[in-house]
């Protein structure tokens, strides 16, 4: 009897650009783009000084700014890069037009409404704790329901093909002779495909274009050389041998039959895994290699990719052939051919057709898609574009394949290592922690000094209000004199002012504040106060011939008065 459950490993490499979305995407107000590289931020945690009062400014404005935001980011990305959480090269075209069009208008509606660049890029799945790429096992579970249910069907037309709205669920119903209860499927568990370990996943930022399948004339007989909407997204380089692996199940029912109740069992069964990859493989290689002439046949996508791919399947045959491997193509990108079942008239698969006069939109029906997306470095480049999502998938691997090796690591050569990115980052990372940490001590530094001078003030003022109006004047005096000199060297450019009481200054003020108390009849006490406040400090702010109050700046004080008055 066979083990009711037996773990296989899996190992994926992929083949082609592989893309499969999670439903978010990079914008211009959580990522920059320093070189060639992409810095997902946090701006939570990357946005720190100066930089937080404008973005406030920004944000509480009554109509908020994208624009400037946007800007502010893109300002101070050498700033933001250190503090990035997620980091993906990115191909020259994306620079180019991150650079062109960050923080500008896309366009200007009739209405005044300005329509903002969003510069979007849509990201591949990823894990929550690291934000590592990885390929969900329900991608790779998908390919083989549908590579089963076509194996199954066996190119029969589905009894209801006359009717637009047929429901696919009915008809693979059928197929499968149960519902989700009793599904085959539920026999086949497949854990999602993560980096292997020690390996660092390689990604890029590409073009997504789309191009038509087949040549379309003008009335002129030109070409039509238009094209569909062109994105961005995050994908999963090609060319990583083994570069993710994951662990399936594949359940038996001998151990359960004649225990369980018929009803709530599979009608079917998957025999083995080799069975399924040989389902798999009869499915998608007349796909991959019909791909592969279009292509060709359209003088689109990289030559020499195409050429090494196509002997590598020959080198592959025997492996796919027997099961060993499965050929897979993953994410949405694959268009609806890989996601459809074979046989003419089987398929039908919607195409819009733009509206009618009437405003309603026109579609129909084909066997195929009219568009093939394709990955490129640049927006306008098909020549070296490659189709998204085909990977190869060993059960159990031993020893390396020689040949999927060697393919990949021409694939490769003279790619950006984002090992290499990631260790640059980390050393701006630890000198950015060390900055801020001076900042921060700096900014306590200060806070403590002000708070001390506040302090200081307020003893100051304490002990003012209860001097006599004499003791008053002369801690004013002090207090211009102290001032002044806090801004003489080294603490900043005032200079040593002139010893004239002619000219307005400090020691014009002494001058005054001498002959007031000789006029005034001070107290022999109030004078010998304001005698040595002025020892200690004129000779700190004023320009005198020696270090102490000569004769000559005595005499001009009419010091005498002062201290014999």
């Amino acid at each position: 009897m066979k083990p009711f459950l037996q773990t296989h490993r899996l190992a994926l490499t992929p083949l082609s650009p592989i893309h499969i979305g999670c439903g978010e995407d990079f914008l211009p107000t959580n990522y920059v783009i320093v070189k060639d590289a992409l810095y997902g931020f946090d701006p939570s945690q990357a946005i720190a000084g100066k930089m937080v009062d404008e973005l406030q400014k920004l944000v509480d404005a009554r109509s908020p700014n994208l624009l400037a935001i946007q800007k502010l980011f893109y300002k101070n990305a050498a700033d933001i890069q250190p503090w990035a959480q997620v980091l993906v090269p990115v191909s020259s075209g994306v620079v180019s037009q991150y650079q062109q069009r960050i923080g500008q208008v896309a366009q200007n509606e009739g209405d005044g409404t300005k329509v903002i660049n969003r510069l979007a890029i849509e990201r591949h799945s990823y894990t929550g704790a690291d934000q590592a790429a990885y390929i969900p096992g329900s991608s790779f579970k998908g390919c083989l329901r549908t590579a089963w249910l076509d194996h199954i069907n066996a190119g029969h037309v589905p009894p209801d093909t006359v009717r637009e709205n047929k429901s696919t669920a009915n008809f693979e119903k059928e197929l499968f002779r149960g519902d989700f209860q009793n599904s085959p499927l539920r026999l086949l568990k497949v854990a999602d495909f993560m980096p292997a370990p020690g390996q660092e996943l390689e990604r890029r930022v590409l073009f997504a274009i789309n191009h038509k399948k087949a040549q379309v004339l003008d009335r002129a007989g030109q070409e039509r050389t238009g094209r569909g909407p062109t994105t961005r997204k995050e994908c999963i380089l090609h060319g990583q041998f083994r570069a993710l692996v994951a662990e399936g199940v594949l359940g038996t029912l001998e151990a359960v039959q004649g225990k369980a109740d018929p009803k709530e069992l599979p009608h079917l069964e998957p025999q083995d895994w080799r069975t399924l990859a040989k389902y798999s493989n009869a499915y998608h290689l007349p796909r991959l290699l019909g791909e592969l002439a279009m292509l060709e046949r359209r003088n689109m996508g990289c030559e020499r990719w195409r050429a090494r791919l196509a002997a590598l399947l020959k080198e592959l045959e025997a492996p796919l052939q027997k099961g060993e491997m499965f050929l897979v193509r993953l994410g949405r990108f694959g268009g609806a051919e890989s996601k459809t079942l074979s046989g003419k008239g089987v398929a039908r698969i919607k195409i819009l057709e733009g509206r009618s006069p009437e405003g309603r939109q026109q579609s129909s029906f084909h066997e195929q898609t009219k568009t093939i997306w394709l990955a490129a470095e640049q927006e306008d480049d098909r020549d070296h574009a490659l189709p998204f999502g085909w990977a190869v998938v060993e059960i159990n691997p031993g020893e390396p394949c020689t040949a999927l090796q060697t393919w990949c690591a021409a694939q490769s050569a003279n790619k950006t290592k984002l090992s290499a990115l990631r260790e640059e980052l980390h050393t701006l990372r630890a000198a950015a922690m060390q900055k801020r940490e001076e900042q921060r001590r700096l900014a306590e530094e200060q806070a403590r000094t002000k708070q001390e001078q506040e302090r200081a003030q307020k003893e100051r003022e304490q002990a003012i209000a209860q001097m006599t109006e004499q003791g008053r004047r002369i801690e004013q005096l002090r207090q211009r004199c102290e001032e002044w000199h806090a801004r003489m060297p080294p603490h900043g450019n005032y200079k040593h002012q002139a010893a004239n009481h002619a000219q307005a200054g400090l020691f014009q003020d002494a001058h005054r504040l001498i002959n007031q108390a000789v006029t005034e009849g001070w107290s022999t006490e109030d004078k010998a106060t304001l005698a040595k406040m002025l020892e200690e400090w004129l000779p700190k702010v004023v320009a005198l011939r020696g270090k102490e109050l000569g004769k000559d700046e005595r005499k001009k004080l009419q010091w005498a008065k002062l201290c014999n008055g």
